[in-house]
């Protein structure tokens, strides 16, 4: 892949880390579609080819983007921030800012090459994961037996 990019996405802005060709750049982008288009400049400007996105899955913010990148041709991975979090602390990684958070995820795409995960998460109706699905077993077991007694 030609280039790694981590992204640390909050409510209002994300931080990037583009790694490529031996070399790291940083910048702040707001959190809307002018700043989904800004970063596609940037990358364009930076000489960007290929691309492969990484972002932690941490709840809706990030879905507007990963969906625009993905249009846009790039390879997205959403990835656990457990996994995030376990790869920046074997660095020895003390600080704790988005953009070395940014750095951290980037490192971790351009590193670990996660498969390419994402897909648009519906907030009115989305597929339960694995342990959504065993409590919703665990409680449709129990209302049987309550209802069986």
């Amino acid at each position: 892949m030609d280039a790694a990019l981590g992204i640390d996405i909050a409510k209002d802005k994300f931080d990037v880390v583009l790694l490529q060709h031996g070399q790291q750049s940083h910048k702040v982008f707001k959190n809307h579609l002018q700043g989904f288009q800004r970063l596609q400049a940037w990358l364009l400007k930076q000489g960007v080819k290929q691309l492969h996105a990484c972002l932690e899955a941490t709840g809706t913010y990030g879905e507007g983007l990963g969906e625009y990148l993905q249009q846009q041709g790039y390879m997205i991975s959403l990835i656990n921030p457990a996994r995030s979090k376990t790869f920046g602390t074997s660095r020895l990684s003390r600080n704790k800012t988005d953009k070395v958070d940014a750095h951290s995820i980037a490192l971790f795409c351009q590193t670990q090459s996660p498969e390419p995960r994402f897909g648009s998460i519906s907030r009115t109706a989305r597929t339960p994961g694995i342990c959504e699905t065993w409590l919703l077993s665990v409680f449709d077991t129990a209302g049987e037996m309550f209802l069986n007694v």
